[in-house]
């Protein structure tokens, strides 16, 4: 396949070099839930992988399905679909957006924690082989949603693209020359999804780096994108009400010492002190937040 000369809907941020240390005691961290209302500001399309036919204006096509949990296609009961950001989804977006900002690793360097130097920020949080993880995602859920099926110009490889690095994405689609096209079954714009991140000893670092991907609190980022389409101005969702309650250590969440997060004076406390403490933590972090911002808004 030829390539076709456009301006790519995205832009590369460089990977720092990783700082590993020892991961703190997960029983001196964060433990809780945050229960999250995403927002599609835009068609969103998980794909399945598995095309399938529909009739388009009468005209049979191949259409990339949405997946769903387990399933190649969106879970229906009755009449209804329930549309599904599957958490392995989000989870994935986020840790991308973490990797850019902080000192992780390449995504394809598998030497973290082999080499008895510690974990980077990326593997501390989201895991990595031999190594659990300590944020759970369970699947983002919109019951009684109708899909829609999208055509969209075919996605584009750019000879340019330096050989690593992070992708961050525009709001604005690339503008292609290529005449081909692709069906795409997609959630519509303005759907409500309802998940919940599950908190096993974050610290307080980590909490300040997914409150700020997640688009929350004063140093929060514009949006996250999820899915398929990112270049071409889909995968498009915001975070837009913020639940759940937490505890300071293991024991305290035990004793149901936990402070809740439905006040909003409360919540923003919480969200200042763990972002502060990730600034604290990482010194480059408001400069890689500004020009990820920058890159998001162009």
């Amino acid at each position: 396949m030829s390539f076709v000369p456009v301006e790519p809907g995205y832009e590369f941020v460089t990977i720092l070099p990783p700082r590993r240390s020892a991961p703190p005691p997960p029983e001196d961290g964060v433990w809780g839930t945050l229960q999250l209302t995403l927002h599609a500001d835009t068609h969103l399309h998980l794909g399945s992988g598995v095309p399938v036919p529909v009739s388009v204006d009468a005209v049979p096509v191949p259409v990339d399905t949405l997946a769903a949990g387990t399933a190649s296609v969106p879970r229906r009961f009755g009449t209804h679909f329930e549309a599904v950001i599957p958490g392995s989804g989000w989870k994935g977006a986020v840790r991308a957006i973490t990797e850019a900002l902080t000192p992780s690793c390449d995504p394809f360097d598998q030497g973290c924690g082999a080499d008895g130097t510690g974990l980077c920020p990326a593997c501390t949080l989201f895991g990595i082989g031999g190594q659990r993880g300590r944020i759970g995602f369970t699947d983002a859920s919109a019951a009684e949603t109708e899909p829609r099926v999208l055509r969209v110009r075919q996605r584009y490889s750019h000879p340019s693209a330096p050989a690593s690095g992070r992708r961050v994405y525009r709001t604005t689609a690339e503008q292609s020359a290529a005449a081909a096209e692709e069906y795409l079954q997609t959630i519509p714009p303005g759907t409500a999804l309802r998940g919940e991140l599950t908190l096993h000893g974050v610290p307080s670092w980590g909490l300040g780096l997914l409150t700020i991907v997640l688009g929350l609190g004063p140093r929060g980022l514009p949006f996250l994108r999820v899915g398929g389409g990112k270049n071409r101005g889909l995968g498009i969702v915001t975070v837009d009400r913020i639940g759940g309650a937490v505890a300071d250590g293991l024991a305290a969440w035990m004793h149901n010492r936990r402070v809740r997060l439905d006040d909003e004076g409360v919540r923003r406390e919480r969200l200042v002190a763990w972002q502060d403490d990730a600034v604290g933590t990482f010194p480059v972090l408001e400069e890689r937040i500004a020009r990820i911002r920058e890159i998001m808004e162009s």
